[in-house]
């Protein structure tokens, strides 16, 4: 909770200017003595436009086994990228940590490209043997043979990774399919969005696959 002082202070702002704001509606806890919570504040100064919301930090990964597990792909795609003069990043010298892969700008670079949908062809034939090996579980289940307790946990260790794997594919769609021109204050709020979904997202398949993995038992 801060006193108009300490409000006019932070945000640098005058008398005349934070009675104004007051007038307009930013939220008070109390007008007499003048109370303010910064939390609501804030939030009320980026709806009307009034603060430019904080740009969101460029992630850079500075190897190509980091882009590579930061993007969910085999380090040797991350490879086949580099032979594309297109290629938003370059790799460092050999053996040193001083690569330039920029996370976000390579996402949209993934997400325009028409071939795209191509590169997910390993995912894709991967999701296929799972379907097969959940088939093969489940005619042997339904024969009566054993089934090995260890290759029911593998697979739905592997379930859970490609379901994670697919999730990964998500962001990079959506970052590519906003306009250049998009507000910034919609642009960071969207990302944080989708990427807040995905998160839930990984957390409940993860939870969904543990409990598979522990109905086997």
């Amino acid at each position: 909770m801060l006193g108009a002082n300490e409000l006019k202070a932070e945000l640098a702002i005058s008398e005349p200017q934070l009675r104004d704001w007051i007038r307009e509606g930013m939220p008070t806890i109390s007008r007499k003595p003048r109370r303010f919570d910064e939390a609501s504040v804030h939030k009320w100064l980026l709806e009307t436009g009034k603060l430019e919301p904080e740009p969101i930090p460029e992630q850079i990964a500075t190897t190509r086994a980091e882009l590579a597990l930061l993007l969910n792909v085999n380090t040797r795609t991350v490879a086949e990228w580099l032979n594309d003069p297109d290629f938003p990043g370059h790799a460092g010298q050999p053996g040193r940590a001083n690569g330039y892969f920029p996370v976000d700008k390579i996402r949209a670079w993934m997400a325009a490209r028409p071939q795209y949908e191509d590169e997910s062809s390993e995912l894709n034939s991967a999701l296929k043997r799972e379907r097969l090996e959940k088939l093969r579980l489940e005619n042997a289940e339904t024969a009566g043979r054993l089934i090995d307790r260890e290759a029911v946990g593998n697979w739905v260790a592997r379930k859970a990774a490609l379901a994670t794997q697919a999730l990964a594919t998500l962001e990079p769609v959506v970052m590519g399919a906003m306009p250049a021109d998009m507000d910034q204050r919609v642009k960071a709020q969207l990302v944080s969005d989708v990427r807040g979904i995905i998160d839930r997202m990984r957390s409940e398949l993860a939870r969904v696959y543990s409990d598979d993995s522990n109905d086997e038992d």
